[in-house]
């Protein structure tokens, strides 16, 4: 067996796992964002989110785990250092644009829901005492 098909093998056994979890945990995963987000629109959104940063993640580190100073594979496959580098860093953007719509959607949903908050409060006219 080849440094390359070993790595071909752990890539795709752990994928298969990330992918299996997701899937798993889904319909647990989503009534918990119900719970959390009140409706089932940003329940769906969320869970998806967490499938597809669990799966990312997963692929992302496996992609670390590969020596980028084995000589085995650079003598057998000299493309494929250079295209698992790149893919590498690929999936780390992409996991970084995915982190940074979390913050913004996050704190979106607490400004509206402050803002609905105080849009809810009752208007006292000035010069009465709080109850």
């Amino acid at each position: 067996m080849t440094v390359f098909v070993g790595f071909l093998v752990s890539a795709s056994l752990a994928m298969i796992l990330a992918v299996a979890i997701a899937m798993y945990s889904r319909t647990a995963t989503y009534e918990l964002f119900v719970e959390l987000c009140g409706n089932g629109a940003r329940a769906r959104y969320w869970a998806l989110f967490t499938g597809l940063f669990l799966t990312l993640s997963t692929l992302y580190r496996v992609l670390v785990s590969l020596p980028d100073n084995d000589s085995r594979l650079g003598s057998d496959f000299p493309g494929v250092a250079a295209g698992l580098s790149s893919f590498r860093a690929g999936v780390l953007g992409l996991l970084l644009a995915l982190g940074g719509i979390a913050i913004v959607l996050v704190l979106g949903i607490h400004r509206h829901e402050n803002q609905l908050a105080q849009a809810n409060q009752p208007i006292r006219p000035k010069g009465h005492a709080a109850d």
